[in-house]
């Protein structure tokens, strides 16, 4: 659903914005550090169009970690990107805990990044619209520099740029950017110490290759994949492709050009979850979702393609566009704030791929024109009142929460809950025995963790 173009690069002297000071720590988290490139990951024999030639080796063990990912948007700058988002309209507004930021400023990149450490997120899949485009300037001039200054940023957080297609293909018809965009990528970001790989391989995730890789016309897709990897390889660089394939239903076989990715995952959940007019997910609906993602997965699998789920937190992007139903954050209208993100990641650890970092990809981290942003947001009372004439015209008469960092502590529950995550797919398919221990401690965690909330929920509708 990603299809805002970032503005050019501001020139004007940026306001002065009292930041929200450090509100959560910044704690002690081991992580196992991404790859640098080396010598042994510039490869000099490759097709110029295929993955690798070592076959993907899919687990013969699925106890997994789950390493998490989210999608991030450096294109705020001074502006805030021309603000247009849902919570500015409601009455009263729900504003981004650091009030609508410059992250060119150190102290938002700053708080970003410890609010990534607290939730034990080790991935920003960087939204990149091109060079010297607003969010090249700002990953460059602002972002990089930072870590660059903080102890061992390198082990905690990694970057990973998230090609936007639909920006630098003129609507998927010229491809005259692509060779040159992954030099320039080369150049300036594959060597950074934060930059995100792959079993020595520098990871890019790609925007919309679903539209790209119909059937009826291969070459459009084999074209695009073979102009990325030979320029990278001239470079010296074998690049790890996560492609935007999964959207909806599974198809009955792998499509052809599952052959040119190294992982599937689909940014767009809101769109492949086809709730229509309905607002509220539900449970069944959650579940039918899951039940597409695994045939997916099975479907990479067979090409020998890793799978990385997603999950987001809900959608509503009337305050930058018309023509789309929200999505609530509840799963239904008797389900607490963030039951779905909830639900989501529950079901989604079952499916992470040792293969492709025991992924887990969220939409998003600050994404707030489509309101799938987990970025905490002032504490506020629950309100479905926006600033239009008929009073609901944006939220459609949905409840939104000033929700403070609860998206945050989800995910550092989840991750510190699936320390140990089994799929039992997995263990059918390859017939290994896992630790019936570790699989018991997960689930029991998981069930005080989640019923207690519930019934301290009940506890204070009751008071």
């Amino acid at each position: 659903m990603n299809s805002i173009s970032p503005s050019t690069s501001d020139t004007s002297v940026p306001p002065s914005l009292s930041l929200a000071p450090s509100i959560l720590p910044a704690p002690t988290i081991t992580q196992n550090p991404s790859l640098s490139p080396t010598a042994s990951s510039k490869l000099s024999k490759l097709p110029s169009f295929f993955p690798s030639t070592t076959p993907t080796t899919f687990p013969t063990n699925p106890i997994y970690k789950t390493k998490i990912g989210v999608y991030y948007y450096p294109w705020h700058g001074s502006d805030f990107h021309g603000g247009k988002y849902l919570r500015e309209f409601l009455n009263p507004p729900q504003f981004p805990s650091l009030g609508e930021y410059d992250d060119t400023q150190g102290a938002t990149i700053q708080q970003h990044y410890e609010w990534t450490l607290y939730a034990q997120i080790s991935v920003w899949i960087a939204s990149w619209w091109g060079p010297e485009r607003r969010t090249d300037t700002i990953l460059l001039d602002s972002i990089l520099p930072h870590l660059e200054t903080i102890e061992n940023s390198e082990q905690n957080l990694q970057i990973a740029i998230h090609y936007e297609t639909s920006g630098r293909t003129s609507g998927f018809a010229d491809f005259s950017n692509v060779g040159s965009d992954i030099h320039y990528l080369t150049a300036n970001y594959f060597t950074h110490p934060n930059y995100y790989f792959i079993n020595g391989r520098p990871v890019i995730v790609i925007y919309l290759t679903r539209v790209m890789s119909k059937e009826e016309d291969f070459s459009i897709i084999q074209n695009f994949i073979s102009l990325m990897r030979t320029a990278a390889l001239d470079d010296g660089y074998d690049i790890y492709i996560i492609a935007d394939e999964i959207f909806r239903r599974a198809p009955d076989e792998p499509r052809q050009a599952f052959d040119l990715y190294d992982a599937i995952t689909g940014y767009d959940v809101y769109g492949s979850m086809m709730i229509n007019t309905a607002l509220y997910a539900g449970q069944e609906t959650v579940d039918v979702f899951f039940e597409e993602q695994s045939k997916w997965r099975d479907l990479a699998h067979e090409k020998q393609v890793s799978y990385i789920p997603c999950i987001t937190p809900g959608f509503n992007d009337k305050g930058v566009r018309e023509g789309h139903f929200p999505l609530s954050r509840q799963l239904d209208n008797l389900s607490e704030h963030g039951s779905l993100f909830s639900a989501m990641a529950e079901q989604a650890i079952g499916l992470l791929d040792q293969s492709s970092d025991s992924l887990l990809f969220v939409t998003s981290f600050n994404e707030w024109h489509e309101d799938t942003q987990i970025e905490p947001v002032d504490i506020a009372d629950l309100t479905n009142v926006d600033s239009s004439d008929s009073t609901v015209e944006y939220t459609m008469e949905l409840l939104y929460e000033g929700y403070g960092t609860k998206y945050l502590d989800i995910l550092r529950d989840i991750a510190r809950m699936n320390r140990f995550s089994v799929n039992p797919k997995d263990i059918a398919k390859f017939g290994t025995m896992v630790s019936s221990d570790e699989v018991i401690k997960s689930k029991l965690f998981f069930f005080i963790f989640k019923y207690v909330n519930i019934f301290i929920l009940i506890l204070i509708n009751i008071s």
